[in-house]
């Protein structure tokens, strides 16, 4: 394409953006020019309606008898009374799913960093309370593995050997993974676009590194959810993954007391069961 084509063809659509910047400038101005005598006419109307009101009705007295008392207005709420009661209605009303279930991506960030994926479900007794499960599958990479019989309870990381060593013949290596599962309550604060929450929840944790354990964990943290739809929301969710392994030794880290913090981020969609309670 030559030079003066490209010219050509930017110079049209500069054309063509401003004629339609120019149109929506003139249906804003057709709209409130529209839009002018109607309120006048409903103001006329409201000055109207003003001046049907009786004596004792401006007073505060209301006789059903008057032949001026508007008879409809005793009947029906005004608009404004209307608004109120249901702009109250609305404040006081927030709709809130019997459950929903979770599914995505979860990372964790310990001694050694893992990858993997996670679900859960929660349960909601109040529009604030919940009752939660989580499970969150995480690997950790390959490692060293002891054969059985040799060096019990203690975690070793190395960088990746052939699967047998000659200077530690009784190690072999192997995938290592790291699984947690907890439950507990969950306490949420709920607008339209996005739902914040906080959670404790207490469970286990199971290392299969040098060797396999199992031992108490908790979690506490929290996240928000986005909505996306009325039956679907973007989750995402940070947590402290505490674990507790006495004799946990890491040769390049050194032993400590047992007790391992892990940064935990999950994300994902969820999806929402029930409403209208």
């Amino acid at each position: 394409m030559t030079n003066k084509k490209i010219m050509g063809l930017f110079l049209s659509m500069w054309l063509l953006f401003g004629l339609w910047g120019l149109a929506q400038n003139n249906v804003e101005e057709w709209t409130s020019k529209l839009s002018t005598p109607i309120q006048a006419e409903t103001q006329t109307g409201s000055a109207a309606q003003l001046s049907l009101i009786s004596p004792n009705e401006k007073a505060g007295y209301v006789d059903a008898t008057d032949p001026i008392v508007d008879r409809s207005r005793l009947e029906k709420p005004t608009l404004v009374s209307q608004s109120v009661s249901s702009g109250a209605t609305a404040k006081s009303y927030v709709d809130f799913p019997k459950a929903d279930i979770w599914l995505g991506y979860g990372f964790n960030s310990g001694n050694v960093a893992g990858h993997g994926a996670g679900f859960g479900g929660a349960y909601n007794l109040t529009e604030w309370l919940g009752a939660e499960a989580l499970f969150n599958y995480y690997r950790l990479g390959s490692g060293l593995r002891s054969l059985p019989g040799f060096i019990p309870g203690v975690i070793v990381r190395f960088p990746p050997l052939p699967p047998f060593d000659p200077i530690l013949p009784f190690v072999i290596r192997s995938e290592q993974n790291m699984f947690s599962y907890a439950a507990g309550p969950r306490v949420s604060y709920r607008t339209k676009p996005v739902t914040f929450y906080g959670h404790l929840l207490l469970g286990a944790t199971t290392i299969d590194t040098f060797r396999k354990q199992t031992r108490f964990a908790m979690r506490w943290g929290g996240g928000a959810d986005f909505m996306l739809t009325n039956r679907l929301s973007w989750r995402i969710d940070a947590t402290d993954i505490v674990t507790f392994f006495p004799g946990y030794t890491d040769f390049r880290l050194g032993a400590n007391s047992g007790a391992d913090h892990r940064f935990a981020l999950n994300t994902g969609l969820v999806i929402k069961l029930g409403g209208e309670r």
